[in-house]
C-alpha cells in the first residue's frame, strides 16, 4: 500500500521518493532515476561500496544524512534545482574531495560536509546560511564567504576536533570576505572564540590595513604569556531510526560579550552680538 521496490531499491508508492538504497547493492555507480524527485533521510547512509552517484536536474530535495558515511564517494555535483543541502547530508564521507554546489543554493545545513576530505569549496552568491559545524574537521585552509551570507553557525568553518572529541580553532585558517559582513563578524566576534584570520576583499587598501592589523594582533598574542586557546568538547548524540543511527553533533551555546555604553551630554554656549552704530 505504501511502498514499492525496484531492483532492490525501496521507494514510496508513488515512485517519486527514494527511501532506501541497500548497503550491499551493486553496481557501485548509481544514477538517480529521472522520476525520483526526493531522496529520503538516510537513504544511502553507510553505503560504503558506493563510489559515485549521479543526480538529474529535476531533483527537488535530498534528506538529512542521506549520504552520511558513504566513504567511497570522492566527488559530488549537486543539481541546480536544489536550494538547500540538508543537515548531515554528506557527513563523514571521509574520501569526498570535490563538491560542486548549485548556483541558486541558499542553505548549507549543520554538519553537512563535516569530516570530509574537502580542500576547497566555492560558495555561490545566493547563499544565505551556513549551519553549525558545516565544514568542521576538513583539510581546508581557507574559504571565501560571499556578502549574501547572513547566518554562520558555531564552528561552521575553521575548526577541527581531536580524537578525544575536543574542539579547537585552526590558527592557520583564513576567512576571506567583505568588511562589515557576517564573514567578518563570525571571524572576529568574541562569541565564536575563533583564532584564525579574516582577510578583507573590498579593495587593496582594505586588504593592506587588515593585514597590518592581523600582524599587530599576532605580535600582541605572542607577547602575552600563559594564555591558551579556548576549546570546547563536542557533544555527540545518536540520531533516531529516521536517519539510521548517524551521529549528530550537539549544538553549542555561545558566550555573549556584554558591551557597556555611556552617554555623554554636550553643553552649548550662546553669545550675544552687539550692534555698532
Amino acid at each position: 500500500t505504501y511502498f514499492e521496490a525496484k531492483d532492490g531499491v525501496l521507494y514510496a508508492d508513488d515512485g517519486q521518493s527514494l527511501l532506501r538504497y541497500p548497503v550491499g547493492q551493486k553496481p557501485t555507480d548509481y544514477t538517480i532515476p529521472d522520476d525520483v524527485l526526493r531522496i529520503g533521510h538516510g537513504a544511502f547512509a553507510e553505503c560504503s561500496s558506493l563510489t559515485a552517484v549521479t543526480f538529474h536536474e529535476n531533483l527537488e530535495s535530498i534528506g538529512k544524512a542521506a549520504f552520511a558515511d558513504c566513504i567511497g564517494l570522492t566527488e559530488i555535483v549537486i543539481p541546480e534545482k536544489l536550494i538547500e543541502i540538508s543537515d548531515f547530508c554528506f557527513n563523514s564521507c571521509t574520501n569526498l574531495k570535490s563538491v560542486t554546489l548549485p548556483t541558486n543554493l541558499q542553505r548549507i545545513g549543520s554538519a553537512a560536509f563535516s569530516a570530509t576530505s574537502l580542500n576547497a569549496v566555492t560558495l555561490p552568491d545566493t547563499l544565505k546560511e551556513i549551519g553549525e559545524q558545516a565544514f568542521i574537521s576538513t583539510p581546508m585552509k581557507e574559504i571565501t564567504i560571499p556578502r549574501s551570507v547572513t547566518t554562520i553557525g558555531y564552528n561552521a568553518v575553521g575548526w577541527d576536533v581531536t580524537r578525544e572529541g575536543q574542539l579547537y580553532s585552526k590558527d592557520d585558517f583564513t576567512v576571506y570576505g567583505y568588511r562589515g559582513s557576517t564573514a567578518q563578524d563570525y571571524t572576529e566576534g568574541f562569541e565564536f572564540e575563533n583564532t584564525f584570520k579574516f582577510q578583507a576583499l573590498d579593495d587593496d587598501s582594505a586588504i593592506a590595513a587588515n593585514n597590518k592589523q592581523n600582524n599587530s594582533d599576532a605580535e600582541n598574542e605572542n607577547a602575552e604569556q600563559g594564555k591558551t586557546s579556548i576549546v570546547k568538547i563536542v557533544g555527540i548524540s545518536v540520531c533516531g531510526a529516521a536517519i539510521l543511527g548517524i551521529l549528530a553533533a550537539a549544538a553549542f551555546s555561545g558566550k555573549k560579550k556584554k558591551n557597556e555604553s555611556q552617554e555623554t551630554g554636550e553643553s552649548t554656549e550662546n553669545t550675544e552680538s552687539e550692534e555698532e552704530t
